[in-house]
C-alpha cells in the first residue's frame, strides 16, 4: 500500500517533507526486500549453474580452484535454501525495526515542522510550560531548537513510556492533530512496537509480558519471535494507514477537503487487519 505523493500538495511544504520522506524510505525498504529475497532464492541454483559453466568453458580453472568454488557454491546454496524455507525472518525483522523507527522520526519531524510553520503553538499548552535553558536555546539553529523542544515535550508528557501509538498521540495532540485511530490499526501498531522492542532489547526472545500482550502471535515464553512476511505486511499496512490518517488530520486542520482515496485506503487496511494472522506463516 503506497501513498500517492500528490495527496499532500495543499499542505505547507514543511509539513509534506516529513511525510514524503517516510514514503520514500519505505519504498526503498520494499525494493531492498524484494531484491534480497529474489537474489537469495536464486543462490540455490548456484551449484547447477557452475556445472553448466564448467561444461561449456573452453579453458577450465585448476582442479583445486574448481573444488573451492563448488564447495562455496554448495555452502551458499544450502544457506539460501534454509533462509528461503524459513521465509527470510532476519530480513523481515530488520525491516520491521526500521519501520517503527521511521514512524518515530516522522512524528517528531511533523511536530518540529508545525512549530516552524505555526510558531504561535508555542504560546499554548503544553509547550508554554516547558522549561528551556535560554543560553542553550539561543545557541542552536532552527532545526536544533525544534529537536530540543520535542525532546522536552516528550519528557514532560512521558510519551516514551506509553505503548504503541500512545507515545505519538500526545505529541500530535500538542500541535492540534490528535485524533482517533481505527482499533485494528491501533492494535497492529501496538503489536509492531512490542515485536520491535523484543527484537531490539531481548534478542527476539519472548518474555511473559510480551506473551500476555501479543497472545495472537502464539509465541511461547522463552521462544524466539519470528517475523514472517505476513506479520511484516500487516505491520507495514498499519503504518501506512496511520500515516494516511495523519495526512487526513492535517488536511482537515488546514481547512481542506477530505481525500476520498486516502480515506478508502485507511478503511481497506482497517478491514484487512480485522482478520486474524494465519498460523505458521
Amino acid at each position: 500500500m503506497k501513498v500517492a505523493k500528490g495527496n499532500s500538495r495543499r499542505l505547507p511544504e514543511a509539513l509534506t517533507e516529513p511525510l514524503l520522506a517516510f514514503v520514500d524510505d519505505q519504498e526503498e525498504v520494499e525494493d531492498l526486500l524484494e531484491l534480497s529475497t529474489t537474489a537469495i532464492a536464486q543462490l540455490r541454483l548456484m551449484p547447477q549453474t557452475l556445472k553448466v559453466l564448467e561444461g561449456v568453458a573452453r579453458k577450465k580453472a585448476p582442479l583445486a580452484e574448481r573444488r573451492r568454488q563448488n564447495a562455496q557454491a554448495r555452502r551458499l546454496a544450502g544457506l539460501a535454501h534454509q533462509e528461503a524455507e524459513r521465509q527470510f525472518p532476519l530480513l523481515y525483522s530488520q525491516a520491521l525495526i526500521a519501520l517503527w523507527s521511521a514512524l518515530e522520526v516522522l512524528v517528531r519531524d511533523l511536530v518540529i515542522a508545525k512549530i516552524q510553520v505555526s510558531p504561535e503553538v508555542l504560546r499554548a499548552e503544553p509547550f508554554a510550560k516547558l522549561k528551556v535553558r535560554l543560553g542553550e536555546y539561543l545557541s542552536l539553529d532552527e532545526d536544533e531548537r525544534g529537536q530540543l523542544i520535542v525532546e522536552l515535550l516528550e519528557q514532560d508528557l512521558q510519551a516514551r513510556l506509553k505503548p504503541g501509538i500512545g507515545r505519538f498521540e500526545p505529541l500530535l495532540q500538542a500541535i492540534g492533530i490528535g485524533g482517533g485511530t481505527a482499533e485494528s490499526i491501533r492494535r497492529q501498531l501496538f503489536e509492531l512496537s512490542q515485536v520491535r522492542n523484543v527484537l531490539v532489547h531481548r534478542r527476539g526472545v519472548a518474555d511473559r509480558k510480551f506473551v500476555s500482550q501479543c497472545g495472537t502471535l502464539a509465541v511461547p515464553v522463552g521462544k524466539r519471535v519470528t517475523v514472517s512476511p505476513e506479520l511484516y505486511a500487516r505491520c507495514h499496512a498499519a503504518a501506512m494507514a496511520y500515516v494516511m490518517t495523519l495526512i487526513l488530520r492535517l488536511t482537515k486542520q488546514a481547512g481542506g477537503r477530505e481525500n476520498r482515496a486516502l480515506a478508502a485506503h485507511v478503511r481497506s487496511a482497517e478491514q484487512w487487519l480485522h482478520t486474524p494472522i494465519q498460523r505458521g506463516t
